[in-house]
């Protein structure tokens, strides 16, 4: 064998390529990589991915591996459409778990069992019995009831655990009180698997079936509004005729009101429709105490919808 083939001529291009790490969940960066990867967030005008690749190509970088996990789709479309001249090769990491569960971030009108993740780790289970007035939903999950559990797991701890709670303890519970035992034992790691963005309801009452129309149904969305009796915040919309205050009520308000709420809620009666200042959206049929009638004569006489309620 020649010098030659055995050591390229200096004057041979050769491709330079670099791996980039993009697989991670950023927990230390939340609640502001729950919505967007860490990779994206912008320092200086370009997100930190961006920076990057500009570096890689001022050395003579002209081929990027990139791994992918977490919003890997935001990730690859982001790369694709900036940089449009780089060659990138997308290694997606599946994260493949034995047992998994489906969650979404928790938002405004969801009920039931909500988790607590770590990373990509459930570490706590909270029924609806769990929830008391002052919990806190902002970093919590919503549970889709989806699941996948190895054999092992499903015909060994889980199913004897269930079994003993069910004949010693309560044979009616929800199976998510046994996954959270089992949890808070740690006997099993359970992980998550987080949706981005995929569209699904729960089906449970009435008010469950009204939310899912919303979702699924665009064209049906005004008259489900029109049809709402309370608040609309159970919707993904703005809600413009009920204003709130972030600041109130206070916390003593808020205990007069719990004391009181009983004697309230057989005093007055108060319907929401989209119009709420108008003297049309409000029955007739209510018996509404002085004040509120007197405003209400007062906002009659200056159109629908004029007025906006004082925090």
């Amino acid at each position: 064998m020649s010098d030659d083939k055995a050591h390229p001529h200096p004057s041979t291009p050769r491709r330079c390529r670099t791996v980039m790490l993009a697989a991670g969940f950023g927990r230390r960066m939340r609640p502001l990589s729950d919505v967007t990867h860490k990779a994206l967030l912008e320092v200086g005008g370009r997100s930190l991915l961006d920076g990057l690749v500009a570096q890689l190509a001022n050395v003579g970088v002209d081929e990027v591996i990139v791994v992918t996990g977490y919003r890997a789709t935001e990730v690859e479309g982001h790369l694709r459409r900036l940089h449009p001249s780089v060659c990138f090769t997308f290694v997606h990491n599946a994260r493949s778990h034995d047992n998994v569960a489906v969650v979404d971030r928790y938002h405004s009108g969801l009920d039931g069992t909500v988790v607590s993740v770590d990373g990509d780790v459930v570490t706590a289970v909270y029924p609806s019995h769990r929830q008391h007035a002052g919990f806190d939903f902002s970093d919590k999950f919503k549970t889709l009831n989806i699941y996948r559990f190895a054999e092992a797991f499903v015909l060994g701890p889980l199913h004897r655990l269930l079994t003993y709670f069910a004949r010693s303890i309560d044979a009616n519970c929800f199976y998510e009180v046994i996954i959270g035992i089992l949890i808070a034992l740690q006997r099993e790691p359970i992980h998550a698997v987080i949706l981005e963005g995929e569209r699904w309801a729960e089906l449970d009452d009435p008010s469950d079936l009204a939310a899912a129309r919303f979702e699924f149904e665009p064209a049906s969305r005004s008259s489900i509004l029109r049809m709402s009796h309370g608040g609309w915040w159970a919707h993904d919309i703005v809600d413009h005729c009920y204003l709130r205050n972030m600041h109130f009520p206070t916390g003593s308000i808020c205990l007069s009101c719990g004391i009181n709420c009983p004697r309230w809620s057989t005093a007055m009666a108060v319907p929401k429709r989209p119009c709420a200042n108008s003297a049309a959206s409000r029955p007739n049929n209510i018996d509404y105490p002085n004040s509120w009638r007197d405003a209400k004569s007062l906002k009659s006489s200056a159109g629908p919808c004029s007025s906006t309620r004082q925090g």
